[in-house]
């Protein structure tokens, strides 16, 4: 005999709180895809507070947290989200890539301000700055390189995520040498030097990657501002070609930055004891190189 509740079969009760359960499930899962296409638009606000509410909004959405079990940790936290929203990826990647741009320009504006007016950012301000960057460049996604290259002065997530990118990075990132902006001419420089990392110099091999390469650490070497001689210096120790070695030898003698002209030690010269440092390295390659029986180096 068919067992009931209230004269309605078990079987039909219990299919019937599948079908509720599903559709309450349905239900919420509808609600949480609207809010995420809400959040989306909103990242491409003309208003900035409206953006940074977006923004913050979907790395602490509920499914993604969930999913992640992230709090703070900006990557994680995006990591849940494109995981809680696998049919979203592309739409949230590239509202990532507008926000930044928005957010380079925003930025842009307000240094413009500063020279103007000396009015400042609020640490709230800047603070979701770095996070955006940060997001971005977790992603390693060539598409952000243009944005990429706008906060190239932010720090090592920027230059570090643009050395990833190896050659397709290579030529803008040469172009910010002619910079008038001095940051920018070291962020760009630091960028090259650590395109030749051993993560990334398979990326830069090809001969014409590597003759532009050298030529830019050459100029590095040469330049007025002591530090990015510093870091091109720096960059030929990694290139290990030793046609610099000339050169890196008269910088050792005659480099003329002493630390006492910036209120350090007298008598103390870090670009001469870089640039000894690289001939070193430089010299200790020429010694190891192997050689032919007659004692001459294969061609």
């Amino acid at each position: 005999m068919t067992r009931t509740i209230k004269g309605i079969p078990l079987t039909i009760i219990a299919l019937l709180s599948i079908i509720f359960s599903v559709n309450s499930t349905m239900g919420q899962a509808k609600s949480h895809d609207s809010e995420v296409t809400k959040l989306i638009g909103e990242l491409q606000s003309p208003k900035r507070q409206e953006r940074m509410a977006a923004f913050y909004g979907l790395l602490h959405s509920k499914d993604a947290v969930e999913v992640e079990q992230a709090h703070g940790d900006v990557p994680a936290m995006l990591k849940g989200v494109l995981k809680a929203y696998p049919g979203r990826t592309e739409e949230i990647k590239v509202a990532l890539i507008r926000l930044l741009e928005a957010e380079n320009a925003f930025m842009e504006k307000a240094l413009a301000d500063f020279q103007t007016t000396g009015r400042t950012l609020t640490e709230t301000d800047t603070e979701f700055y770095a996070d955006v960057v940060w997001a971005l460049a977790s992603l390693k996604d060539e598409r952000s390189l243009h944005v990429m290259l706008g906060a190239i002065t932010t720090g090592n997530m920027a230059t570090s995520t643009l050395a990833s990118f190896g050659r397709k990075a290579l030529d803008p990132v040469l172009e910010k040498l002619s910079s008038q902006n001095l940051q920018t001419k070291h962020a760009a420089m630091g960028v090259i030097v650590k395109m030749l990392k051993p993560q990334n110099i398979e990326k830069v091999s090809d001969p014409v990657s590597k003759t532009k390469i050298k030529k830019a650490l050459l100029n590095g070497a040469k330049h007025e501002d002591h530090f990015i001689r510093m870091v091109g210096i720096e960059g030929l120790a990694r290139l290990r070609d030793r046609d610099a070695i000339p050169l890196l030898e008269k910088i050792a003698r005659e480099d003329p930055y002493e630390n006492s002209m910036h209120g350090g030690d007298s008598f103390v010269f870090p670009v001469r004891d870089e640039a000894k440092k690289t001939l070193a390295v430089l010299k200790a390659d020429k010694q190891e190189s192997p050689r032919s029986p007659k004692g001459n180096t294969p061609r």
